[in-house]
């Protein structure tokens, strides 16, 4: 499984200021081989970046890994690609009006080799506030600020729905899926009722059920990242 971690943020960069073309991403010392020797390509590059594990953190960083993969100087870069992190997957704003789906997850799609998937989330997004906002606002105006921050744990349904996780589902070789929540402190403090565990222990549920319908053997690990409060 992959090790090495390749910072698209950081080729992102060297793209913007000059630093390098797109398809002299750092990852691949001699990007010409591609063309002057293709078996030497195929055979030992494209199997050396298969052992690379790619962070995308943010959405500019998708757009540019679309470029990437698409670069015909690169030819099948995204056939190597078997492993991707999304370590703030859990800043996507989420489907509504007219996004109906995940660009995260769509860029996931075209890769037929991709074995592993890490997704971040955050206490913050597992949560919602306990109060109408008309509500909040007058417990604010009572001085009741600690009860007006009070939160409630989502459901997994909301989770799965605000991110379009079924979707994941169609990613046909994946055999290990991670799902990382940071675990803030601060967070919890608020939730009187339930715990904020709770939505990211029913995802896993949710998928290890979900695959086992299709037939298929995926690893499922949650991995919990705690955050104290330093306030």
């Amino acid at each position: 499984m992959s090790t090495s971690k390749v910072n698209i943020s950081q080729e992102r960069d060297r793209v913007n200021q000059d630093i390098a073309p797109l398809h002299h991403p750092s990852f691949i010392p001699d990007p010409t081989v591609a063309i002057s020797n293709p078996p030497f390509w195929r055979n030992t590059i494209l199997r050396q970046i298969s052992l690379l594990t790619f962070v995308l953190s943010c959405l500019p960083d998708v757009e540019y890994f679309r470029r990437l993969l698409a670069c015909t100087e690169l030819p099948n870069l995204w056939k190597a690609i078997t492993s991707i992190s999304f370590p703030y997957f859990y800043q996507f704003a989420g489907i509504r009006d007219n996004r109906t789906s995940n660009p995260y997850i769509d860029v996931c799609n075209g890769l037929i080799h991709l074995e592993k998937l890490s997704l971040t989330f955050h206490t913050a997004g597992l949560t919602t506030s306990v109060w109408k906002e008309k509500d909040r606002i007058a417990l604010e105006n009572q001085g009741l600020l600690e009860k007006s921050k009070e939160l409630r744990v989502m459901r997994a349904s909301e989770v799965i729905a605000h991110y379009k996780l079924e979707d994941v589902f169609e990613l046909k070789v994946l055999s290990v899926l991670e799902l990382i929540l940071i675990n803030s402190e601060l967070v919890g403090h608020f939730v009187k009722v339930g715990s904020v565990l709770t939505p990211l222990k029913d995802l896993q549920d949710y998928f290890k059920e979900g695959f086992s319908r299709q037939g298929r053997k995926v690893q499922v690990d949650m991995i919990l990242l705690p955050v104290p409060y330093t306030g």
